[in-house]
Protein backbone atom coordinates (compact mmCIF):
# COMPACT_ATOMS: atom_id res chain seq x y z
CA UNK A 1 0.00 0.00 0.00
CA UNK A 2 1.23 3.51 -0.73
CA UNK A 3 -0.03 7.02 0.28
CA UNK A 4 0.81 10.07 -0.94
CA UNK A 5 2.82 13.00 1.38
CA UNK A 6 3.40 16.57 0.61
CA UNK A 7 7.00 17.43 0.84
CA UNK A 8 8.77 21.16 0.62
CA UNK A 9 12.26 19.50 -0.44
CA UNK A 10 15.31 21.16 1.49
CA UNK A 11 16.25 24.39 -0.55
CA UNK A 12 13.41 24.49 -2.91
CA UNK A 13 10.87 26.72 -3.10
CA UNK A 14 8.17 24.52 -4.29
CA UNK A 15 6.06 21.64 -3.05
CA UNK A 16 5.88 18.15 -4.34
CA UNK A 17 3.24 14.83 -3.84
CA UNK A 18 5.93 12.04 -3.15
CA UNK A 19 4.36 8.57 -3.35
CA UNK A 20 5.58 6.90 -0.27
CA UNK A 21 5.15 2.78 1.42
CA UNK A 22 2.92 3.04 4.26
CA UNK A 23 4.91 0.71 6.20
CA UNK A 24 8.30 2.11 5.70
CA UNK A 25 7.81 5.42 4.23
CA UNK A 26 10.23 4.69 1.70
CA UNK A 27 9.37 6.93 -1.38
CA UNK A 28 8.94 5.66 -4.59
CA UNK A 29 8.13 8.00 -7.19
CA UNK A 30 7.26 12.38 -7.17
CA UNK A 31 3.97 13.55 -8.81
CA UNK A 32 3.52 17.42 -9.41
CA UNK A 33 1.88 19.54 -6.30
CA UNK A 34 -0.58 20.96 -8.85
CA UNK A 35 -3.15 19.19 -11.03
CA UNK A 36 -1.49 20.01 -14.33
CA UNK A 37 -4.74 19.12 -16.69
CA UNK A 38 -6.77 21.47 -14.12
CA UNK A 39 -3.91 24.54 -14.61
CA UNK A 40 -4.44 23.72 -18.86
CA UNK A 41 -8.01 23.91 -18.82
CA UNK A 42 -7.99 27.59 -16.93
CA UNK A 43 -5.81 28.45 -19.27
CA UNK A 44 -7.56 27.51 -22.39
CA UNK A 45 -10.31 29.17 -20.96
CA UNK A 46 -8.30 32.14 -20.80
CA UNK A 47 -7.24 31.63 -24.30
CA UNK A 48 -10.81 31.26 -25.52
CA UNK A 49 -12.04 34.74 -23.82
CA UNK A 50 -9.04 36.46 -25.05
CA UNK A 51 -9.62 35.43 -28.96
CA UNK A 52 -13.19 35.98 -28.32
CA UNK A 53 -12.11 39.87 -27.29
CA UNK A 54 -10.14 39.58 -30.25
CA UNK A 55 -12.33 38.81 -32.70
CA UNK A 56 -14.89 41.75 -31.20
CA UNK A 57 -12.33 44.13 -31.35
CA UNK A 58 -11.20 43.41 -34.64
CA UNK A 59 -14.99 43.78 -35.83
CA UNK A 60 -14.85 47.10 -33.71
CA UNK A 61 -11.85 48.10 -35.92
CA UNK A 62 -13.29 47.23 -39.11
CA UNK A 63 -16.70 48.77 -38.84
CA UNK A 64 -14.58 52.50 -37.51
CA UNK A 65 -12.54 51.96 -40.64
CA UNK A 66 -15.56 52.27 -42.64
CA UNK A 67 -17.02 54.52 -41.43
CA UNK A 68 -13.53 56.81 -41.77
CA UNK A 69 -13.49 55.99 -44.84
CA UNK A 70 -16.99 57.23 -45.94
CA UNK A 71 -16.89 60.48 -45.02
Amino acid sequence: MFKIVEQSPTGSNFKMNFVQCVTCNVPVGVVDYYDNNNLIRRVEVKVDHLETSLVNLESKLNQLINVMRSR
